[in-house]
């Protein structure tokens, strides 16, 4: 019986789909790449063990930057991209608060 996940082989690939796609316009900014390669180690900085609270509040907020980013780049009026700029920022301050205090041993 043939693997329902596997790929079809005669379905081009999706590096083959995107190659040369558009870049969504938040892709273009430096600080929503930056913010991406944080929301990827910002888990790391807290352990899996004795901190499930804090490890959460920085997961979620590491991805609130990232998606605060991105709205703010698709809002057309410069208030509605303010506000998303405001929200990612205050989402960064908390995600330098939640490691300050796993770095000083504060705990959660």
């Amino acid at each position: 019986m043939p693997d329902a996940f596997a790929p079809d082989p005669s379905q081009p690939s999706t590096a083959t789909l995107f190659a040369g796609a558009a870049l969504l316009d938040a892709e273009k900014l430096d600080c929503y790449r930056i913010a991406l390669e944080f929301q990827a180690i910002a888990v790391q900085l807290v352990p899996k063990r004795g901190c499930s609270e804090l490890r959460d509040r920085l997961d979620r907020a590491s991805i609130s930057i990232v998606l605060n980013i991105a709205e703010g780049c698709g809002r057309r009026s410069p208030a509605d991209k303010a506000r998303s700029y405001s929200i990612a920022r205050g989402s960064a301050t908390e995600c330098a608060a939640a490691s300050l205090r796993r770095r000083t041993g504060a705990g959660p």
